[in-house]
């Protein structure tokens, strides 16, 4: 279900939680759903269960998850999770855009870019 890449800049357990929004985001995950458990991630991913508490904690202190005791984590539903969502890719992309301008990459470029990937 997950790719790490341990070469990666980013730890591991912000691209475990960068792809559970992703998969929340486009209806991979539902509603509700439950997320594999904490300990099937860590040995599907060869990784220490600590990495994916705290991936699960991260998502759930910022009103992705909820947990239940006992029973899991499952996909938030809350009503503005997809407006939640588009709002920090945005963030996201605006700070990419100020890192392009700081090298110079003309506006053209990046609208270039954008109309590109739009018609595919």
């Amino acid at each position: 279900m997950f790719i790490i890449d341990n070469k990666s800049s980013i730890p591991v357990f912000m691209q475990i939680e960068k792809q559970i929004i992703e998969f929340i985001s486009v209806g991979v995950l539902s509603k509700n759903e439950q997320l594999p458990s904490v300990r099937s991630v860590a040995v599907d991913l060869g990784i220490n269960p600590n990495t994916v508490s705290k991936a699960y904690r991260e998502l759930e202190e910022n009103g992705y998850v909820y947990s239940l005791k006992g029973k899991g984590c499952f996909v938030s539903g809350q009503k503005n999770m997809t407006d939640k969502i588009k709002n920090e890719l945005l963030d996201d992309f605006e700070e990419t855009v100020g890192r392009m301008q700081k090298h110079n990459v003309s506006k053209e470029a990046l609208t270039e870019v954008i109309e590109r990937m739009y018609q595919s």
